[in-house]
């Protein structure tokens, strides 16, 4: 245990620290001693190492899996070891209606969306205040990509593989900043998909739907969220698509957007193809990940990062 403290510290002073793009650079700070002491556990059966995280982050990121992982600990070491003989349980039904493509998915398929009105943001009146207020967006068709952008369909473009879950070629890429995200679309023929053409794409064509599941409801058989407990990428296709054939709509990783982050732009917005607005420091991130709760995994949920952000969680999906 001490060894693994002395790591973090060490690692805490030495690294530099990534920080999210929503935290201040203190609190990016503390995050990125928080996310070292994770990584150095995250894989842990030890229910002292756990409890030491919470000892020390007990309102941290991770705070509700590690009291998940430890009653689960706790629990598997209070029943008797099973039988020998034990009855496969039936493939659950996610896994039946939806299988990861095979590996390695170099080329993303792309599925036409058809454009129409659909009103945009916060229709379900418990979102941030840069979804308010809720308004009216057309628009014209376009494509989009089945799935984010996989490991091997950006290694085999760009021979590189930033990811911090490497080693999985159908797992989305992250790690990649929005320059890199453009660049990769650009060089391959498409774009980034506006933010009013991803929102629509999640609600199913613009359907008043709260999740990019087609859902307004959510759970961990639905997608790849912090309730699934998996506690890193998996890959696309894994979890069902929506109705338009797109998978990953809600978690696994965010995916960067073209257009610039406003928090008031909503109350400007043009009605027929918005493109965000024409001045900003950031750019929107839309989805949720691995990593984030349900809230964050609303189809109107918004999140941004600088262009040279990166980070585990955050990666991208093209359009045309």
């Amino acid at each position: 245990m001490k060894s693994i403290f002395a790591i973090a510290v060490f690692l805490a002073v030495l690294l530099p620290v990534h920080s999210f793009a929503d935290d201040t650079s203190k609190g990016a700070s503390v995050l990125g001693v928080e996310m070292m002491f994770w990584d150095s556990i995250k894989d842990s059966k030890s229910i002292e190492e756990l409890e030491a995280y919470l000892k020390d982050y007990p309102k941290g990121k991770f705070a509700s899996i590690a009291k998940i992982r430890i009653t689960a600990l706790k629990r598997e070491a209070s029943q008797p070891a099973p039988p020998a003989a034990q009855t496969v349980p039936p493939t659950p039904l996610a896994a039946q209606t939806a299988q990861p493509p095979p590996a390695p998915v170099v080329v993303v398929p792309m599925a036409l969306v058809k454009g129409a009105c659909f009103v945009m943001g916060n229709t379900f009146d418990e979102g941030g205040e840069d979804e308010e207020p809720a308004h009216k967006v057309c628009l014209e068709n376009f494509h989009m990509d089945k799935y984010h952008v996989t490991q091997s369909a950006y290694e085999a473009k760009t021979g590189k593989n930033p990811s911090r879950f490497g080693g999985c070629p159908n797992c989305p890429v992250e790690m990649v900043s929005w320059d890199e995200a453009n660049s990769y679309c650009a060089s391959i023929g498409g774009r980034l998909p506006t933010e009013a053409e991803w929102e629509y794409a999640a609600r199913d064509g613009g359907k008043k739907i709260k999740y990019g599941t087609g859902k307004n409801e959510i759970a961990p058989g639905d997608a790849n969220y912090q309730d699934s407990g998996l506690l890193k990428t998996s890959p696309v296709g894994g979890y069902p698509p929506n109705a338009l054939g797109l998978h990953d709509m809600a978690g696994n990783v965010f995916a960067w957007v073209a257009d610039l982050y406003d928090g008031g732009y909503y109350a400007s917005s043009p009605k027929d193809n918005p493109k965000g607005p024409a001045n900003g420091n950031a750019h929107v991130l839309r989805g949720g990940s691995w990593n984030r709760n349900a809230y964050g995994l609303r189809a109107a949920s918004r999140i941004y990062g600088a262009p040279d952000f990166r980070d585990a969680d955050t990666g991208f999906r093209c359009a045309k």
